[in-house]
């Protein structure tokens, strides 16, 4: 997950800018070749803040609400323990230790524009008020919008009464540099923190500026590719091309666990 950024690293170079669009353009050429530049750039953008989380292509894609009447939204995100909440997902509130939700802009501009940021202080509070009822707001935003605003009141109303974690992200994506933003995009993204602490008071709120240099450090991250587990026996049943490992429980928390003591989601889904 992207904590806050520090403002005022130094300049990337051209090299950079350079290397950053041609990552951008080999991953569009292999991945979505179909799609305008703009939309993946929103879509693959969204994938490298939440990398963290394991999600797949077709959960990053399920986030996607920019367009006409957006709030000035491209992607919303709400995850339950680490997993993505879909219309149809069951939540157990008893289990519940973790919620999660991302708010993402997404813009190939050179820049970060005040007026963006401004339009999420009111979609933060028709968003996040549940004394604001959903048909008040048809017509102030689009389906996919609506949708996303459903999913998230209907299910986390549920969880109200049952202890659990929420850090609620913003995060602002643009090929801009951190060190230009002015004192005007940083008051706007401060009302957009505040109204959602005034919502939210025991939630723990970030607002992220992503630029260029950021952006291409987050994809040259890369994802594990192997996981050591440690196991006290191996079996192999005989005329069974088939291993049986006996693993005692503290080795297997670390094995399916990282540094934070998160579920690694990626190796339940491979399991």
């Amino acid at each position: 997950m992207v904590n806050h950024i520090t403002i005022g690293k130094a300049p990337m170079s051209s090299n950079e800018i350079i290397a950053l669009d041609a990552k951008l353009r080999q991953a569009h050429d292999v991945r979505a070749p179909d799609l305008p530049e703009d939309e993946f750039f929103e879509i693959f953008s969204a994938g490298q803040v939440l990398k963290d989380f394991d999600l797949t292509d077709e959960d990053i894609e399920s986030g996607q609400v920019g367009g006409e009447n957006d709030g000035g939204l491209d992607s919303v995100y709400f995850l339950v323990n680490r997993q993505l909440v879909m219309d149809d997902t069951d939540i157990n509130p008893k289990t519940v230790a973790k919620v999660s939700i991302f708010f993402i802009q997404a813009t190939r501009e050179q820049s970060f524009n005040e007026g963006r940021i401004a339009k999420l202080n009111l979609l933060t509070e028709d968003f996040l008020d549940f004394s604001k009822n959903i048909g008040q707001l048809q017509g102030t935003y689009n389906d996919d919008v609506i949708s996303a605003m459903t999913t998230f009141k209907n299910k986390y109303r549920e969880l109200f009464a049952y202890p659990h974690e929420l850090t609620i992200s913003y995060c602002y994506i643009s090929k801009g540099e951190i060190k230009t933003i002015n004192d005007g995009v940083i008051r706007q993204s401060k009302r957009v923190e505040d109204k959602a602490k005034q919502l939210f008071s025991k939630a723990t709120v970030s607002f992220s500026f992503i630029g260029a240099a950021q952006l291409l450090d987050l994809i040259d991250e890369q994802p594990q590719k192997s996981y050591p587990l440690e196991y006290s026996e191996m079996l192999s049943p005989k005329g069974q091309n088939a291993f049986v490992c006996l693993v005692p429980i503290l080795a297997y928390s670390r094995f399916i666990t990282n540094d934070k003591g998160e579920i690694k989601m990626n190796i339940l889904r491979e399991m």
